[in-house]
């Protein structure tokens, strides 16, 4: 199995700055996902860190790359997006340039392997018409 993740925060800054990231109820004990030891322990997936500006072509070849892997493999291809959406139902990739429009279903879909069987999830609004 092979994952990519991408982003354009760099997890070891966030760290620095805001601390551990926890997760659950605040009022019970809390799962820590990511804080200083892990990074060093390299107890996480390695993260691809690419400008904003740059998200949107790195996130196509990326998942163009992923499709042809899947599809070689006759393996199931799983995209997650943790990102905002916009009315248009786009992913807004890009750092808030909303000049870019974000990331449509429909270039998404003609970088994939025809046949590929995919999973889309995403956190974004507007996401439910992908």
């Amino acid at each position: 199995m092979h994952q990519t993740w991408i982003t354009a925060a760099d997890p070891r800054g966030l760290v620095e700055k805001y601390g551990p990231y926890l997760h659950g109820n605040p009022y019970e004990d809390r799962k820590v996902c990511l804080d200083k030891d892990m990074l060093d322990q390299q107890q996480i997936a390695p993260v691809t860190i690419v400008r904003s500006g740059e998200m949107i072509d790195r996130v196509l070849s990326e998942a163009k790359r992923a499709s042809e892997l899947a599809k070689r493999h006759e393996v199931p291809l799983l995209l997650l997006f943790f990102c905002h959406g916009l009315p248009n139902h786009h992913l807004l990739l890009n750092n808030g340039n909303t000049s870019h429009k974000g990331l449509s279903i429909i270039n998404l879909k003609g970088v994939l392997e025809p046949g590929v069987r995919v999973t889309l999830l995403s956190t974004a609004c507007y996401s439910g018409r992908f």
